[in-house]
């Protein structure tokens, strides 16, 4: 079945001129009646969560996050109650921070959780002040100490490196400084592979236990890294952008070289420098969906039409992928469920206008809604492991990150949590 034959099936009619509210028509209240399911099975479960005892912390892999999806639940529905669970939330597990302090990371470390205090001070749902603010800057020289590390070392990642550091540094007075040492350490390591081509080499371990390779994944490698300094060129955000977008160019010629025309999918998890080609996943983390992002954006920063041509073709080709084998689907989460990759087709259309992303979107949150049907889960939903099925409240893999995504399909809600995926 196409998408068409599905939309017309289901009587959904998309209305791609009103931006993202009121789009689902059909499936409105269902997701409102989910929402509210998701926020009361969250609230519950976080109650009986202790954070000190968790081995994954942070904005994105603990409960954190879940922080965003209470107030913007709240700002939606009027719910006062849930906007101070919000604060609430936070400030608790504030004072658990100190099991925090060594890491740096934006994932599960001190980046994240001060990205999320940032922006709540800048959205005036909390003041940063007093004790607060003391404890900010205690937090942002143990940031500081670990950003120094990560560009000494070449360690570019986004969910456990640089990229995410840097995307909570860049909401700090002085970015500039911290933007334009982020891209010296890129041209200190930058690897000339031919014609052009420039890559980064992957702190993450990859096939065959090979421990740096040209990772074409979102979350640990090349296109995050490059969609990084499209934002730093779009954000004015360098003293001088002439060697970043240097940087970019090459970038992207590695990437175009790696495309492939007759796969299932256009990009391998991994270089084909280092490993045979292998079809990867629909998803954020890793997949074509996030070399699509990468392309796109950065077409925009540096106005090449042709970059965002290609993007917008590799993004099409994947709209055929629907079964199991060919998606890698076995849950719902952001990471590399339903939900992220639903999520990832809005933000194609919004920077391509084409409607057949639009579509994919309303058939991806669709099937979330469809797999979420545990009734011993949080709002229905569980996240895969490699032994079972689990209740999770996070954002990148649980139940908060799902809400948000479903919550911005019914809401006029702010989109700047998507930074924290590094949509925007």
């Amino acid at each position: 079945m196409s998408l068409s034959e599905w939309m017309l099936e289901n009587d959904f009619r998309p209305e791609v001129s009103n931006g993202t509210s009121g789009f689902f028509k059909k499936h409105d209240m269902m997701i409102e009646e989910r929402l509210q399911h998701l926020y009361r099975d969250l609230r519950e479960h976080i109650a009986k969560v202790d954070e000190s005892a968790l081995p994954h912390k942070g904005l994105l892999s603990g409960t954190y996050g879940a922080a965003m999806f209470f107030y913007y639940f709240g700002l939606h529905t009027g719910n006062e109650v849930a906007q101070q669970d919000a604060e609430e939330l936070l400030v608790q597990r504030l004072n658990h921070i100190d099991v925090m302090m060594q890491n740096p990371y934006f994932c599960n470390g001190l980046a994240g959780v001060a990205w999320l205090m940032r922006v709540f001070e800048e959205q005036e749902i909390m003041e940063i002040s007093g004790v607060m603010e003391e404890l900010l800057q205690v937090i942002d020289e143990s940031i500081m100490d670990g950003f120094e590390l990560t560009l000494r070392v070449g360690n570019f990642d986004f969910l456990h490196g640089s990229v995410g550091i840097l995307n909570y540094l860049l909401r700090k007075p002085g970015h500039t400084e911290y933007a334009d040492r982020f891209v010296s350490a890129l041209d200190r390591f930058k690897i000339e592979t031919g014609s052009g081509c420039l890559a980064w080499k992957s702190n993450v371990m990859g096939a065959d236990g090979m421990e740096s390779v040209f990772n074409l994944g979102f979350a640990h490698g090349m296109p995050s890294v490059l969609t990084m300094l499209a934002h730093l060129i779009e954000k004015n955000a360098l003293t001088d952008p002439a060697l970043a977008s240097e940087l970019l160019e090459g970038g992207i010629r590695f990437l175009l070289s790696e495309r492939q025309y007759d796969k299932t999918s256009s990009y391998s998890n991994q270089s084909s420098f280092d490993a045979t080609f292998v079809n990867s996943r629909l998803a954020w983390c890793y997949g074509d969906l996030g070399v699509c992002l990468a392309l796109l954006h950065a077409g925009k920063a540096l106005n090449r039409k042709e970059w965002i041509q290609v993007g917008e073709e590799v993004a099409l080709k994947t709209l055929s992928r629907r079964t199991l084998p060919l998606t890698g689907f076995k849950d719902t989460g952001l990471c590399h469920g339903t939900a992220g990759v639903a999520l990832l087709y809005r933000r194609f259309w919004e920077l391509t206008g084409n409607p057949e992303f639009r579509e994919a979107e309303n058939y991806w949150f669709h099937e979330t809604l469809a797999m979420g049907d545990y009734t011993d889960g949080l709002g229905g939903f569980k996240t895969w492991t490699k032994d079972e099925m689990l209740k999770d409240c996070n954002v990148l893999d649980g139940a908060a990150g799902i809400g948000l995504a479903l919550l911005s399909t019914v809401a006029e809600i702010p989109d700047t949590w998507e930074n924290s995926l590094l949509l925007r």
